[in-house]
């Protein structure tokens, strides 16, 4: 819903501020009558209403979410969830303030990246690029979900369309944005290889003292040498050194290969990765340990209510259907998009759960 931005004041109220990007100042702010928490971005210009459009097409479980708009002119304010913890750059810059030198463990790390397949499968199935992922740009919640946030220069890409425009975050760059080549698809999936490189090292892929040096590294992949080492065999593919590799599984650092590749059409789509039996094991693990945590057992309740039965239903047909990932990974997109919507159907059950 769009209100005239001089009723801002009336329905919310500014506690401080919690985040500062190229195209705004975010606030934590208060609604005043129900009294519950979320945050206000105060944009200007094109991106704010690009943005906007792009958020009121998505509904997914690890993209951000707006609730309403306040509207001026020339400014606009978007009201939209909370992330109580902050985003990953902030988590890890808390990391090494801790004095700690490696990486997040693997399962967390493994239950991370499968989130953002989870949400980069939707947004790209809903044909948008994203074209600024990075750390900074994902947000977390008290519970650990990860949130996709800021789609200010997100654009949508008609069928067999390319995007042309320079966009991005220097460390986050693809090779074809870097050279000012065309691109699509696989660029996100390039960011999101960055991302996870930076969850399992506390550095970014690619670095340099100056500018140009970064994009030089990341047009010759060149990654940080203490951390990566070149593969002789592959010059598009990278390999964990010795000293790191026993933190993180092969099948890891495979996906991480796959998706920092030179060549784009090399570099798997979220929706593939996701029917891949390394990725289905991880999502029927989380549900398997989520519907033990969050489902009560019925027999012992002695009454089942609709919404538990509902809830039931659900969660065998994710058990199913992720099952059946692991003995075909060649399953079909249709199905594959039940998968994309289970942590939806999953805050179903801790209702049915809260209910009982």
């Amino acid at each position: 819903m769009i209100h005239p931005i001089d009723q801002y004041e009336q329905f919310y109220s500014e506690q401080k501020i919690i985040g500062r990007g190229q195209y705004g100042i975010v606030y934590l702010v208060k609604h005043k009558k129900s009294g519950l928490d979320y945050a206000a971005k105060k944009t200007t210009g094109e991106y704010s209403l690009n943005e906007l459009e792009i958020l009121l097409r998505l509904n997914h479980p690890n993209i951000i979410r707006v609730f309403e708009c306040f509207k001026s002119e020339k400014n606009l304010i978007l009201i939209m969830e909370y992330c109580e913890k902050g985003d990953l750059w902030n988590l890890i810059q808390y990391r090494l303030l801790e004095g700690k030198n490696r990486g997040f463990a693997q399962k967390i790390v493994e239950q991370w990246f499968v989130q953002l397949l989870m949400g980069l499968a939707y947004i790209h199935d809903q044909k948008i690029i994203h074209r600024d992922l990075k750390s900074m740009n994902i947000l977390i919640k008290s519970d650990g979900q990860l949130k996709i946030s800021d789609f200010g220069v997100a654009k949508v890409l008609r069928e067999n369309q390319m995007a042309t425009t320079m966009a991005g975050s220097p460390f986050y760059l693809s090779p074809e944005i870097s050279q000012g080549m065309e691109y699509s698809f696989s660029s996100d999936m390039w960011s999101l290889g960055c991302i996870i490189f930076e969850l399992c090292t506390l550095k970014h892929a690619f670095d340099g003292k100056e500018l140009n040096q970064v994009i030089s590294n990341i047009q010759n992949c060149k990654l940080q040498s203490e951390i990566l080492i070149e593969d002789q065999a592959n010059q598009n593919s990278i390999l964990m050194a010795d000293q790191d590799i026993r933190f993180y599984s092969s099948d890891l650092v495979q996906m991480i290969n796959s998706l920092l590749s030179l060549e784009a059409n090399k570099r798997p789509s979220a929706q593939n990765l996701l029917k891949t039996p390394f990725i289905a094991k991880i999502m029927l693990r989380s549900f398997e340990k989520r519907q033990s945590q969050s489902v009560p057992d019925m027999q012992k309740m002695g009454q089942v209510t609709f919404v538990q039965k509902k809830a039931q239903e659900r969660y065998k047909k994710q058990i199913t259907y992720v099952k059946h990932l692991l003995g075909n990974s060649q399953d079909s997109v249709n199905a594959q998009s039940q998968v994309i919507k289970s942590q939806g159907d999953l805050n179903l059950q801790k209702q049915a759960s809260a209910g009982s």
